[in-house]
């Protein structure tokens, strides 16, 4: 499928509106799908994966001119251009999603005008459940909620682990929101996005990707996996600028009997810069439930800050934590 547009002009609603949907059944019947070079407007649902092995989506514009009300408005359902879904009816193979263009409300900017229904923007780019492949070199601007989110692995037995590692990797993405953003199901002005990026579950590689403008940077949780996530977040660049609250750069955490263990944190690049609004900041590398970790090579800069008493800025904060190794190098108080 190469170099077509695909548009969508109605607006608002609650049904669901696709433009692809590969559906390969129990056996994965489809293979090798290529999606290239393509530009989908309006969306709720661009692309819907299921039952395919190997699909190739590389660079293809996806585009929001009415927000989430091209979509599915107020519904609750996620609202994301990419939605990969495992399940009995199939799974998603070695999929590779790389040098698109996501765009979560690609038209002008005063939402409370534009986009009169739920005056908000879409809620990501790609979600769902991966098994094994690679979302890289993707551009993800403009949404509310998580850009990429890699949800839990679907298994008969919590012990089999997928069968190929998942690779998140040099994608940018900016959180920064147009005027006017609403929760579209309470009505609450959104100032700033949700997650810059999250998976749960393991065996995935995040490294070298861009996070600006986020409320939280990473987040990663063993969504009561029971085998070793076998993570690794290296080398990622997180910019948090707390216009109104920002948590964590980098947050994991396992569950109540499922600690979260055998992951590596290195090298990342964690920048809290205060601009004069913001009232609330935690940790830089925030980790919960965990055992078997190694944090090390980590930068965590806090800069033009003030002496406000309500601000917590805590560089590394973990607990009910187990061999917790090499946790090194965090400079905290910059002012440039």
């Amino acid at each position: 499928i190469e170099n077509i547009t695909f548009l969508n002009t109605s607006v608002g609603g609650t049904t669901t509106k696709s433009a692809i949907y590969p559906s390969g059944q129990t056996q994965n019947g489809i293979f090798d799908l290529n999606i290239q070079n393509c530009t989908f407007s309006g969306f709720s649902r661009a692309i819907f994966l299921n039952g395919v092995t190997r699909p190739r989506i590389h660079n293809n514009t996806f585009l929001a001119p009415n927000g989430r009300d091209g979509g599915t408005s107020t519904n609750s359902a996620p609202n994301v251009f990419i939605w990969s879904v495992i399940n009995n009816n199939g799974s998603v193979i070695d999929a590779s999603i790389q040098h698109n263009t996501f765009d979560g409300y690609s038209g002008r900017n005063g939402l409370l005008v534009d986009v009169p229904s739920s005056q908000a923007c879409m809620d990501g780019s790609t979600y769902g459940a991966f098994d094994g492949g690679i979302i890289a070199n993707n551009i993800v601007r403009r949404w509310q909620y998580e850009p990429i989110a890699a949800s839990r692995i679907v298994r008969t037995t919590l012990t089999t682990k997928p069968l190929a590692p998942l690779i998140i990797s040099n994608n940018s993405i900016d959180g920064d929101l147009p005027a006017n953003c609403q929760n579209p199901s309470t009505g609450d002005p959104v100032v700033l996005a949700g997650w810059g990026l999250r998976v749960d579950g393991g065996l995935i590689n995040i490294s070298d990707n861009v996070v600006k403008n986020c409320l939280n940077g990473i987040y990663c949780a063993t969504a009561e996996e029971a085998y070793d996530l076998e993570m690794a977040i290296i080398d990622n660049v997180v910019r948090m600028s707390p216009d109104y609250e920002s948590n964590s750069g980098i947050y994991v955490s396992g569950d109540v009997g499922y600690a979260a263990t055998d992951f590596t944190i290195e090298g990342n690049q964690i920048t809290y810069e205060w601009n004069g609004s913001g009232t609330f900041v935690r940790a830089g590398i925030q980790m919960a439930r965990v055992s078997d970790v190694q944090v090390r090579y980590n930068t965590i800069r806090y800069k033009n800050f003030t002496s406000n008493a309500s601000f917590q800025k805590q560089g590394i904060w973990f607990y009910t934590a187990n061999n917790v190794k090499e946790i090194a190098k965090m400079s905290d108080g910059e002012t440039n």
